[in-house]
């Protein structure tokens, strides 16, 4: 150390206009940074999901749905980690940073797909239609959307173990695990929620910061004599006067064309791949916190 002091001073010295600065780094050094990195990017995680939540509220206009998403995203995130556990223990060594990287994929994915899904709900809703019908449309339409969104994240996770190094590996597992896991919560656990307790989570007046739905709530008969509670049927559909047609959004527009141009599309993204592919012919496997560097110029 006294040795590279020396020639540090000697250097600035010599040269004090140089853009160059030299200074000594160190593994502990290096491994305090990732650590510091990490709580920084866990606490921007938990600023984005209160931010998220309050959008969440404002879209579905219900506070009680809420529950359904903070559900999905604990238990997104307990299975994920359950499952990593014993991969990390028995198949391969897991970076420190990839419990961050999964628990950010599980989180948003989470959000996304329950905004997805309830969405369609409330909105067939509103139409007129029963609690089980629709949670079946919701389940039919969005929930093949959640199930192609899900996969292709989750192929563009997996293609990442390819790269020779065992951070972006072990990161690259435990995303694509927590995409994997986020799906399967979404389908399930949601409408099993929604299905047990429906009066509750269907019950929005005054954006659900009511005592409806619950023991020490109202409800009234259907004339059907299924329990209603403000118009919320379970079995029946309610009848709506004079129903008004729903406008196609952009996003309609854009899923169409998308699909017209599909094989266009899928050359164009082969011939990108290319390129990045032959580059990883040049790159050796490297452990731990080796950057992924070429070794020639």
């Amino acid at each position: 150390l006294e040795s590279w002091a020396g020639y540090r001073e000697w250097r600035m010295e010599e040269f004090p206009e140089s853009p160059v600065d030299l200074t000594f780094v160190s593994y502990p050094v290096v491994y305090e940074d990732i650590i510091m990195g990490i709580e920084w990017g866990m606490a921007l995680s938990t600023v984005a999901t209160i931010l998220a939540f309050i959008v969440l509220a404002i879209m579905l206009r219900n506070i009680r749905q809420l529950g359904l998403v903070a559900c999905n995203i604990l238990t997104g995130i307990g299975t994920t980690l359950l499952i990593m556990y014993p991969v990390s223990y028995y198949v391969m060594d897991v970076n420190v940073c990839a419990p961050a990287m999964l628990v950010a994929v599980a989180l948003a994915m989470s959000i996304d797909y329950s905004l997805f899904l309830l969405t369609r709900f409330n909105e067939e809703r509103l139409d007129g239609r029963s609690i089980t019908q629709s949670l079946e449309i919701a389940l039919a339409t969005q929930g093949h959307t959640i199930v192609v969104s899900g996969a292709t994240l989750a192929l563009c996770f997996t293609s990442m173990l390819v790269l020779p190094t065992s951070t972006i590996t072990s990161m690259a597992a435990g995303a694509a695990t927590a995409v994997l896991q986020s799906v399967l919560v979404s389908l399930s656990l949601t409408p099993a929620l929604l299905l047990t307790m429906p009066r509750f989570f269907t019950a929005d007046r005054m954006l659900g910061l009511t005592l409806d739905g619950t023991p020490f709530g109202t409800y009234r008969r259907a004339s059907s004599g299924t329990v209603a509670q403000f118009g919320a049927t379970i079995d029946r559909p309610t009848i709506i006067e004079n129903p008004q047609p729903k406008k196609e959004s952009i996003w309609a527009h854009l899923g169409r064309c998308s699909q017209r141009g599909a094989p266009v599309m899928f050359l164009f993204l082969a011939l990108v791949m290319v390129p990045f592919a032959m580059a990883l012919t040049r790159f050796s496997y490297v452990e731990d916190l080796t950057p992924l560097m070429q070794t020639t110029h």
